[in-house]
């Protein structure tokens, strides 16, 4: 068994690119559905996502999206097959070593802005505080991912299907 992460920005593409893989027959997690909650950072107790203008620079300080550590842990010991998690947390980086690739989907700030544009809003992640942390993250995160031996899928241009074709070139030469 193969576990791999796809991780990367909001509007980036993980969950229509783990929507083509699972449509080729592969395991795919949503890991926001199954594992993801609000928490606080420094207990990881579930907290409250407060919407509208209350959710600020200052709340995310605190509180952000985390895994389940337990239940994550159960499906990455069960798992028998190849398996994709797709999403993020601010805690995932707990569970790294347990992935035998991660995926870093970057997009530019352009097409994180035009993406977001056409999510309802109201929603977290068109929220103007967590557009400017995702715009803030995005200065960064390709360097980040590269550094830790992330493979980096630029999802700005050209579709999830050739998105998909490029992951599994990756894992097949393996």
């Amino acid at each position: 068994m193969a576990a791999y992460l796809l991780n990367g920005a909001s509007t980036a593409g993980k969950t229509t690119i783990g929507n083509v893989l699972a449509e080729r027959g592969y395991k795919v997690i949503d890991t926001d559905e199954t594992f993801g909650y609000y928490g606080n950072l420094a207990t990881e107790k579930p907290v409250e996502f407060p919407g509208g203008d209350r959710v600020t620079a200052e709340w995310y300080a605190e509180n952000n999206w985390i895994w389940d550590r337990q239940k994550v842990k159960a499906t990455l010991d069960e798992a028998d097959e190849t398996i994709f998690f797709c999403g993020g947390a601010m805690n995932e980086t707990v569970f790294y070593p347990r992935f035998a690739k991660i995926f870093h989907l970057y997009l530019t700030p352009e097409a994180l802005i035009a993406r977001n544009s056409q999510r309802e809003a109201g929603g977290h992640t068109n929220n103007p505080a967590k557009q400017e942390r995702m715009l803030e993250f995005l200065k960064k995160s390709k360097e980040y991912a590269s550094s830790l031996g992330m493979v980096v899928i630029d999802t700005s241009q050209g579709t999830p299907e050739a998105s998909a074709d490029e992951i599994l070139g990756y894992i097949n030469e393996a």
